[in-house]
C-alpha cells in the first residue's frame, strides 16, 4: 500500500481521497496501491506523561552482579545524566525539545498509592504543563519503592491526566516504566480467560506466603489480587488509551521481564501492541537490563514523541520497516529518505533529520514541500 501525502504548506495540510492502481511488471501478482488520505501534521510540541513503577521489587537491582537498585538507576536517568551526551536528565531533554511558546507538557504518575494500600492505583503526581519536567524530576527524587504492581488502573489515570490539556496538532503520549507483570486487580477471577496457573504457585512461594494461591477459579482469603497476572485487564487500558489517540511506550526495565517465555515478557508484548508504539521484531516492548539500556530506550522514544515533522497514518504499515518516505520540494527533484532520517512507531511517521524537518516546516503555499509515505500491502 502506498500512502501519499500532498504538498505541505506552513499555514495549512490540503488534503484530497482517491485510490488507484498501478500494476507491477516484475511481480504481476503484486500490486501498488495508491492512497491519498488524510493525515495529521502535527505541528505543536508534545504532551508526554511517564507512568512510573515504584513497586517494592524496584528495590532490586536490574540484574546479576549490579549494586544499586532499579529505582536509583531510573532516578538517574531520568533527573541526572540520560547518557546521551547532554549532561542532564531526560525530563530535562525532553523539555529542551519545546520553546517558550511552546513548551513540551510533561506530567507523571508514579504506582502504587503511597501509604499502606499495597494495590493502590497510581497517583498523578505533575499534571502535564510546560513546568512539568523540574516537578517531575522533584518527585521522583522524594519517593520510593513499595508495594504492588497496578499497572492497569495507573495507566487509565494517566490517560485521564490529557483532559486539560488536549488540542489540535498536539500529540499524547504516555510512557510506561515497568519492572514486572501487573497485578492488583480485585476483580481478577470475574474476568473469564483468567485462569489458575496465571497465578503465582509453590515455584516461587509468593502467593502461597500470603495464602493467597488459587483454587479452581476463585480467590483464597480475599488477597489472590496480589499473585495473579492481571495482563488482560492491563492490556484492555492501553488499548483504551490508544482508542483515545493517547499511544503507549512501554520500557521493560530488569531481568523479571527479560525472558521470551516468561508471561511477564508476553505481558509486556502485550502492552506495547495494545499501546499503539511497539518495536520491530522482539521484544515488541523496549527492553533494558542496566541503567545504559534504560537510558538508550528513553532516548529512542524521544525520537519519536519529539519530533515536529510527526505524521499520523490512517492505517498501520505491514511493518516500519516497509516504509518509504520522499520528500520533493517545489520545482525540485524527489529525495528518498535513509531510514535513519526518520523513525516509524506504529502508525506514526516522524522525520527526525532537524535539516528535512525544517525545509518542511519552512514550506508556503508558493513554495510547497511533497511528503509522500510509500509503502507495500499485500
Amino acid at each position: 500500500m502506498r500512502l501519499s501525502l500532498i504538498p505541505i504548506a506552513a499555514a495549512a495540510l490540503a488534503l484530497v481521497s482517491c485510490q488507484a492502481y498501478e500494476a507491477d511488471p516484475v511481480k504481476p501478482a503484486a500490486a501498488k496501491v495508491q492512497t491519498k488520505t488524510t493525515v495529521t501534521a502535527t505541528a505543536k510540541s508534545p504532551n508526554v506523561v511517564f507512568v512510573v513503577d515504584k513497586s517494592g521489587s524496584m528495590s532490586d537491582t536490574a540484574n546479576a552482579g549490579q549494586s544499586q537498585s532499579k529505582w536509583q538507576d531510573l532516578v538517574d536517568i531520568m533527573t541526572r545524566d540520560d547518557l546521551s551526551g547532554s549532561g542532564q536528565g531526560f525530563v530535562a531533554d525532553l523539555a529542551a525539545r519545546g520553546s517558550a511558546s511552546d513548551p513540551v507538557r510533561v506530567g507523571l504518575v508514579t504506582f502504587p498509592a503511597d501509604g499502606s494500600d499495597s494495590c493502590g492505583a497510581g497517583v498523578l503526581q505533575v499534571s502535564p504543563s510546560g513546568s512539568g519536567a523540574s516537578q517531575v524530576a522533584s518527585v521522583l527524587n522524594a519517593v520510593g519503592p513499595n508495594g504492588g504492581t497496578p499497572t492497569a488502573a495507573s495507566l487509565l489515570i494517566a490517560g485521564q491526566s490529557f483532559s486539560g490539556v488536549t488540542e489540535d496538532n498536539r500529540s499524547n503520549f504516555v510512557v510506561l516504566m515497568t519492572d514486572g507483570a501487573p497485578n492488583c486487580n480485585t476483580q481478577w477471577s470475574q474476568i473469564a480467560q483468567n485462569t489458575p496457573d496465571k497465578c503465582q504457585d509453590d515455584n516461587s512461594g509468593y502467593c502461597v506466603s500470603l495464602g493467597c494461591c488459587y483454587s479452581g477459579s476463585a480467590p483464597e482469603n480475599g488477597c489472590a489480587p496480589q499473585g495473579c497476572l492481571d495482563a488482560i485487564n492491563t492490556a484492555g487500558a492501553a488499548q483504551t488509551l490508544s482508542d483515545n489517540k493517547i499511544g503507549t511506550f512501554v520500557i521493560g526495565f530488569g531481568r523479571d521481564v527479560s525472558d521470551p517465555n516468561s508471561l511477564a515478557y508476553q505481558t509486556m508484548d502485550q502492552l506495547a501492541a495494545a499501546g499503539g508504539h511497539p518495536q520491530t521484531g522482539e521484544p515488541k516492548f523496549y527492553s533494558a537490563l542496566s541503567s545504559q539500556d534504560l537510558g538508550n530506550a528513553l532516548n529512542a522514544i524521544l525520537n519519536v514523541i519529539a519530533a515536529t515533522c510527526q505524521y499520523q497514518l490512517d492505517s498501520t504499515p505491514p511493518s516500519p520497516s516497509a516504509v518509504e518516505v520522499v520528500i520533493t520540494p517545489s520545482g525540485g527533484d524527489a529525495t528518498t529518505l535513509s531510514s535513519s532520517q526518520y523513525s516509524v512507531s506504529g502508525n506514526t511517521v516522524a522525520i527526525t533529520d532537524s535539516a528535512v524537518c525544517q525545509e518542511i516546516t519552512n514550506a508556503t503555499s508558493d513554495n510547497p514541500v511533497s511528503v509522500t509515505f510509500n509503502f507495500i500491502g499485500q
